[in-house]
């Protein structure tokens, strides 16, 4: 289990990636890994009272081309602008949620889940990202995620600055510089609780 330190945003108007790069650069970081596309399937569980969702936690089998992980995630209680979450991850070598689940049970014993879990939502991930570093060595992943949900669905493009190494407080930092520059909405929902709320209000 580790603690992940993530900014998400929503812009109001077109951004690229190479725009953040441009503008983080006149800040003093520097680009660790350029730019490149992946792309991944990830696919959402839960039982049928929907109690991750309730809780605002996640339990989802990301696939791509040659891996599979099984993530859960569940919220830290704190007053930063970037959410915090508990996130326990393991790779796995199928797409069986039942084996899987399983295996994350034996390695996280500690980790309450709902019974009964189903699948209630997929989502296709197109992520374009790049890895920048501070001149204190923090690292940090930039991705703009273009999510098509359920083969049917297309959200707006989510920001996401996400701290790999370092001080997180470079995420308050980045945000005040983005606010000078771009229109942004900061974005506290996972992918699976927003776009579970945006289907539900289509």
């Amino acid at each position: 289990m580790f603690i992940e330190n993530e900014l998400k945003l929503i812009p109001t108007g077109h951004i690229t990636i190479q725009d953040l790069l441009s503008l983080l650069i006149n800040y003093d970081y520097q680009i660790q890994q350029n730019p490149k596309i992946s792309i991944h399937q990830d696919i959402y569980y839960d039982d049928k009272k929907k109690t991750l969702y309730k809780k605002d936690s996640s339990l989802r089998l990301r696939i791509k081309k040659d891996k599979i992980f099984i993530t859960y995630k569940q919220p830290i209680k704190s007053n930063t602008i970037y959410k915090q979450r508990e996130e326990y991850q393991l790779m796995v070598n199928e797409k069986d949620i039942n084996k899987a689940f399983i295996i994350l049970k034996e390695k996280f014993p500690t980790i309450k889940l709902p019974k009964n879990i189903m699948m209630v939502l997929q989502i296709n991930n197109k992520r374009n990202k790049a890895i920048i570093k501070a001149k204190d060595n923090t690292i940090i992943e930039i991705a703009i995620d273009h999510i098509i949900v359920n083969n049917k669905y297309s959200l707006e493009d989510e920001i996401e600055f996400e701290i790999i190494s370092g001080n997180s407080n470079h995420l308050d930092y980045i945000y005040e510089i983005l606010k000078l520059s771009y229109n942004i909405e900061k974005n506290n929902l996972s992918k699976y609780h927003r776009a579970l709320k945006e289907i539900s209000n289509n």
